[in-house]
């Protein structure tokens, strides 16, 4: 792997509020954010995910 780190997390967008909107057809807030940021395209939506990740990660040990 070279060194490389990888972080793996949730996807702040996706969670039991997507089982919840299946289920009981409501509407949930991460999936109002979900669904606004498709409006400016799927790839605007999961680099923002992946943002939200790292943040949610907090500060990586060792920097």
């Amino acid at each position: 792997m070279q060194g490389g780190k990888i972080f793996t997390s949730t996807i702040l967008t996706h969670s039991i509020e997507t089982a919840f909107t299946q289920k009981f057809h409501g509407l949930y807030p991460t999936m109002i954010v979900a669904q606004s940021l498709r409006r400016f395209g799927e790839g605007v939506k999961v680099c923002c995910e992946i943002v939200m990740e790292a943040c949610d990660g907090g500060p990586y040990p060792g920097i």
